[in-house]
């Protein structure tokens, strides 16, 4: 018997287990004269099922066996599709609520005198500046690449860091 449609359907297949059992059973059920329903159903299910999404695949075999290419099964809603980059372009100036909140913690400012927000690079820097001036190394490249105004927000607390 052909076991070439077997491949395609091993190579399609999420959960690749106990080959030597599928493959009997794929050529014992006759499997090869629905492998184009069989391959068209896992193309879709590999990408839409919701359980298989999650991680709960059934074996290989146990497919076969109970002609699971027949079955329904739950689509998956939009927050189980799997991986996708995502495509959203994020502003790398904007800090986030989580750099501003440690910058709160550690009493490094996150606004100028007028209150305009600084970018999250200015804020790194400052952290890096304030690290070097509780060190002692006034000195520092991160302290010297700070605009003379920002300089002065350098104040509070010596962080834990």
């Amino acid at each position: 018997m052909s076991t070439k449609r077997f491949e395609e359907f091993w190579k399609l297949y999420p959960n690749r287990v106990n080959k030597k059992k599928a493959k009997e059973l794929w050529e014992k059920q006759g499997c090869d004269a629905v492998a184009e329903t069989i391959l068209g159903h896992l193309t879709t299910r590999v990408k839409t099922d919701e359980k298989w999404l999650k991680g709960f695949i059934i074996g290989p075999e146990v497919f076969i066996r109970g002609e699971r290419w027949q079955d329904e099964y739950q689509e998956a809603k939009s927050k189980f599709k799997g991986y996708s980059p995502d495509t959203t372009v994020v502003d790398e100036s904007i800090p986030s609520p989580g750099l501003l909140g440690t910058a709160r913690y550690y009493n490094v400012a996150t606004q100028d005198e007028s209150g305009k927000q600084f970018t999250a690079e200015q804020i790194t820097k400052l952290f890096y500046a304030k690290k070097a001036q509780n060190e002692g190394r006034l000195d520092s490249q991160h302290l010297l690449q700070l605009p003379e105004s920002s300089r002065c927000h350098l104040i509070g607390i010596r962080p834990p860091f």
